[in-house]
C-alpha cells in the first residue's frame, strides 16, 4: 500500500539526493506496525527474487555456503529461509508478535560484521565471494577474494567490483564462481 512512497524515496537515493541512511529510516517507519507476512507478500513480487532458488542450489551442489550480507532488518532477511539461507550479517530488529517492531540496530556498514563473522567461522576473507549491489558493499569486495557487483546502484559500485551482473537475475552470477 505504500510502494509509491517507496519509489519516491529509492529514487531520491539514486539520485543522490538522499543518503543511504535517511532513505532507510525514512523507508523503516512505512513498516513499523505491518504484519509480517504481508512483507514477506511484498517481498515475493519484488525483482530481486528472480533466480535466487535456482542459484542457492547450485552453490550448494558446488560446495558452498551461503550468507547473507546487507544493512536490511533481520525480519527482512528471514524471508530468506525459504531458500534455505538462515544464516548471515544484517541489522537485528524487533518484532512484536507478528508485526515488524520499532527497535532496529541499523548497521549500514557491512564489512565489520562480516569480518567478525568469518574469523569466528575461522575462514579466511579472500576465500570468501561477496555478491553487492550497493556503496556499502565496496568496503567487503576490497577485503575478499572476489566481489560480485549484482544490480549495482552506481559507477563506483561497479569500478570496485571484479565482475558485474547487470539486470534482475541473479543466476548471471553463477557464470563467475562455477
Amino acid at each position: 500500500g505504500f510502494g509509491e512512497d517507496i519509489a519516491w524515496f529509492d529514487a531520491r537515493y539514486f539520485s543522490n539526493t538522499l543518503s543511504l541512511e535517511a532513505t532507510f529510516w525514512a523507508e523503516y517507519r512505512l513498516f513499523h506496525g505491518l504484519r509480517l507476512d504481508v512483507v514477506h507478500e511484498a517481498l515475493d513480487a519484488a525483482p530481486w527474487v528472480q533466480g535466487i532458488q535456482e542459484t542457492v542450489e547450485r552453490l550448494r551442489a558446488a560446495g558452498l555456503e551461503v550468507w547473507y550480507v546487507t544493512d536490511q532488518p533481520s525480519w527482512a532477511t528471514d524471508y530468506l529461509a525459504r531458500w534455505g539461507i538462515h544464516d548471515g550479517v544484517c541489522s537485528p530488529a524487533s518484532t512484536r508478535g507478528a508485526r515488524v517492531g520499532a527497535l532496529l540496530d541499523a548497521r549500514f556498514e557491512k564489512w565489520p560484521g562480516l569480518q567478525e563473522k568469518l574469523k569466528r567461522a575461522g575462514i579466511p576473507p579472500e576465500t570468501v565471494c561477496h555478491v553487492g549491489n550497493g556503496s556499502n558493499d565496496i568496503p567487503i569486495f576490497e577485503h575478499v577474494g572476489k566481489g560480485i557487483a549484482f544490480a549495482a546502484d552506481s559507477p563506483a559500485v561497479e569500478a570496485a567490483a571484479d565482475a558485474v551482473v547487470t539486470g534482475g537475475d541473479l543466476t548471471g552470477v553463477l557464470a563467475h564462481l562455477v
